[in-house]
């Protein structure tokens, strides 16, 4: 479904900027931002003129690369895969940690790559605490939900900080700085295209990884993803323009648009949407897990 939406958004997009630029540095530079929820053009713009270090980011890779040279694959050195993880589902500290071990060194490295793009274009942008609140939320209920027990991989980190970014694209469109209202695909493939692209990549790795690659959670990929957008919609309060200290999007004295207006409830109702969401999905995944 994907490469034909994303092809068409790419020849479109390219399309529409060719017919109106005429330098190709400056299209080479527009291709590469196709795929992003904001194109960097608009990022201080749209969330202020302050640009955040990744310092959460590189703080778990860094974690990552410690354990997995003092453990080994698998966290073979402490047993970690044949630790009995779940208790049928209930959280532990060994299941919390198999989220911080890996396979192998390529698996650690695709997994800090996949990592750092996705802190580019959210804790870069709206710092560390608003990208990774989602993520901390939820890393401690992935491997018990749906019966996701007794793998490890990082792969759930950075599963929750892509579902965080999409929920951030989706409930900021009013804001207009990463909507084209001219070109509808480009839309859909700047909210899913590097989502998209990343499982693209982290599948290709699981069919190039060995057989001795088993215990690796790759099946948490989607279930990460869709917890972390459903938790952050539950924090979007926190990405009003007022609280970010960006330009207002409706009105340049308090950034809040009129009282009669639904936008004015537009973050409390997806906060709503979002808790309940959430917990419908939580609990299903531990009931089913039982």
């Amino acid at each position: 479904v994907m490469i034909p939406v994303v092809a068409v958004a790419y020849v479109k997009c390219s399309w529409q900027y060719l017919t109106t630029h005429t330098l190709l540095s400056d299209w080479i530079t527009y291709a590469m931002q196709v795929f992003l929820p904001l194109p960097f053009g608009y990022r201080r713009h749209a969330y202020g003129d302050r640009l955040f270090v990744p310092w959460f980011s590189i703080l778990i890779i860094a974690v990552w690369c410690l354990l997995y040279a003092l453990t080994g694959p698998f966290g073979t050195s402490i047993d970690l895969v044949n630790q009995n993880m779940c208790y049928s589902n209930h959280i532990t500290f060994a299941n919390l940690m198999a989220n911080f071990m890996h396979g192998s060194v390529m698996h650690l490295i695709s997994n800090s790559l996949i990592l750092l793009c996705f802190a580019t274009i959210t804790e870069v942008a709206y710092g560390g605490v608003r990208a990774y609140l989602p993520v901390v939320l939820g890393l401690p209920l992935i491997q018990p939900m749906m019966g996701f027990c007794g793998y490890v991989g990082g792969s759930a980190t950075w599963g929750l900080l892509a579902g965080t970014s999409v929920a951030v694209w989706f409930s900021t469109l009013h804001w207009n700085a990463n909507w084209d209202a001219y070109n509808y695909s480009a839309n859909f493939a700047r909210g899913f295209g590097m989502l998209w692209l990343m499982n693209v990549i982290q599948v290709f790795g699981d069919m190039l990884r060995g057989p001795n690659e088993g215990h690796i959670s790759n099946w948490v990929h989607a279930s990460a993803q869709l917890t972390g957008f459903l938790l952050a919609l539950v924090c979007m309060p926190l990405f009003e323009r007022r609280i970010m200290g960006a330009p207002g999007e409706f009105a340049a004295k308090d950034a809040k648009p009129e009282s009669n207006s639904v936008w004015y409830y537009w973050y409390r109702i997806i906060s709503a949407v979002g808790a309940v969401g959430a917990i419908a999905y939580i609990i299903t995944g531990f009931v089913i897990a039982a």
